[in-house]
């Protein structure tokens, strides 16, 4: 069992709820999907929450459908992820911005299961 405070149990709640089919979204809106946003400074218990969330994706068979992405390296460490950049092949100091289009065959099957 993680221990969650208040706040993490209903993020935690939401999000699971949705997965399972008893989502409050409409699903008329955004066809369905569920964007939610969990801000918060260092410490505030986000790891915390995908700690748990990773716990549930792996009991319910799910982890093939989670893909976890930080903005910075140590963030990504802390959650055994990766940096947004490293999901999108994103190259450092290249001088090129990379494009991502539609057809994008390897990250399309990268998202594809989720």
């Amino acid at each position: 069992e993680i221990k969650m405070n208040k706040e993490q149990r209903a993020a935690f709640l939401i999000i699971t709820n949705h997965l399972d089919g008893n989502s409050r979204c409409r699903k008329d809106d955004n066809n369905g999907q569920l964007i939610m946003c969990i801000p918060g400074c260092g410490g505030t218990g986000k790891s915390q929450l995908i700690r748990a969330l990773t716990k549930y994706f792996f009991v319910t068979k799910r982890i093939q459908m989670m893909r976890k992405l930080a903005p910075t390296g140590i963030a990504a460490a802390e959650i055994d992820g990766m940096t947004i950049h490293s999901f999108l092949g994103e190259q450092r100091n290249s001088g090129k911005p990379r494009i991502v289009k539609p057809g994008d065959s390897k990250l399309e099957k990268e998202w594809r299961p989720v």
